[in-house]
């Protein structure tokens, strides 16, 4: 086991509409917040006009911003960090999924610096301050509520990066799963996959004396097999979103991957897709992962046996069989999701996979299970194809 040392500082508050008490939690943080969101899906289900009648009736002062897309662009965080140098803002509250909270992460730290926020991404600045950040979860997936991550895209050089910091830590955060059952099915196939992904990047190590984190990987990835697909046809079941909203924020809230090296190469595959081709992060990563497990189990073998038959309940004895079943059955759910798992199947069949391998290294090698360079990339996105 590798040392560690582990805190959770984000309150999280779990039932259904606790968005009402976001109010009170702002004005503990700050007199005058800055209230970001997405597309506009929380004006038509309701959770806008909550929230905003709770700050009023807490006294919080708010300016807006809107308009985050999935993979939040830099050029929104940059207005972002304007806007609260300009209106004083002390506090931002993101109101929505994992794009809406990763760019007022990216704003929280802006905010408070004279250097563009995109150098603290490509690793040029470690920030030192941040703005407190609150969250009200709408899409159970990323886990970002609870996570010390943000990632952003600057599509006009097809780059997708992030950066690690307590620092942008919510300090709080609502989730309220009564939100979840407007979500379409591509969310919940999108969402699902994420889940999934971000608990095998922890599972996929060479750590040793981790049996039980290992056990704690397989129980997280088997619940969002069983919840997604069961949500994907009954979104309306609010206990079950209440029991998948939990799982999404164990597999990312860094629990799973205490006392073990964590792996991220397939990521890094995926993020690639999705800033060259504006892939939801979920969809990328239904094609990057059987990509990414293909190429790696030739050299690995043995943990890949074990996803085979832990999580996968694949028990033959010929191992390479065993991984090659327990890989088509991982496409196999992702199809029953409607998800592509190769870039065909997602109407890219010529895509640039030269140019992405060189971009998936560009700032450092990626993956820790196994260390990926260039050229791994490129057979992995081949393999893609």
């Amino acid at each position: 086991m590798e040392p560690f040392a582990f805190s959770l500082p984000t309150n999280l508050i779990m039932g259904k509409e606790r968005y009402d008490e976001v109010g009170e939690h702002c004005a503990k943080l700050g007199k005058k917040v800055l209230l970001h969101y997405g597309g506009g899906s929380i004006k038509k289900n309701g959770v806008y006009d909550r929230v905003v009648a709770s700050l009023k009736a807490a006294g919080v002062e708010f300016v807006e911003l809107g308009g985050v897309k999935p993979n939040p662009r830099i050029e929104l965080v940059r207005e972002g960090v304007e806007l609260c140098k300009k209106e004083g803002v002390d506090m931002i509250l993101a109101v929505g999924g994992g794009s809406v909270i990763d760019s007022g992460k990216g704003i929280a730290v802006g905010a408070l610096s004279d250097v563009d926020i995109w150098d603290y991404y490509c690793g040029k600045v470690v920030a030192d301050k941040a703005l407190p950040v609150g969250v009200v979860l709408t899409i159970p997936a990323a886990g970002s509520e609870c996570s010390p991550v943000t990632v952003v895209t600057k599509m006009d050089t097809h780059d997708k990066r992030s950066f690690h910091n307590d620092l942008i830590i919510p300090r709080f955060a609502i989730v309220a799963p009564d939100v979840f059952t407007s979500l379409p099915k591509n969310q919940i196939a999108n969402a699902t996959i994420d889940v999934i992904s971000h608990t095998l990047e922890r599972f996929f190590s060479d750590s040793t004396g981790v049996t039980l984190m290992d056990r704690f990987c397989v129980a997280t990835v088997e619940n969002a097999m069983q919840q997604g697909l069961y949500l994907y046809d009954h979104p309306d079941d609010v206990d079950v979103w209440a029991d998948f909203a939990l799982t999404a924020t164990v597999a990312q809230n860094g629990f799973l991957g205490q006392g073990r090296v964590e792996d991220w190469g397939t990521h890094g595959i995926g993020h690639e897709m999705s800033s060259f081709y504006d892939m939801a992060h979920g969809a990328s990563l239904a094609i990057a992962t059987p990509a990414w497990m293909r190429y790696v189990s030739k050299e690995k073998p043995a943990r890949f046996v074990q996803f085979a038959r832990e999580i996968m309940h694949i028990y033959v004895q010929d191992e390479q069989r065993a991984i090659e079943m327990a890989i088509k059955d991982f496409e196999a759910f992702c199809h029953r999701l409607g998800l592509a798992t190769t870039l065909t199947e997602a109407g890219i069949p010529d895509a640039d996979i030269k140019e992405m391998a060189k971009s998936v290294v560009k700032y450092r090698s990626r993956g820790q299970f196994k260390v990926l360079n260039e050229a791994d990339c490129l057979a992995i996105y081949e393999l893609a194809l």
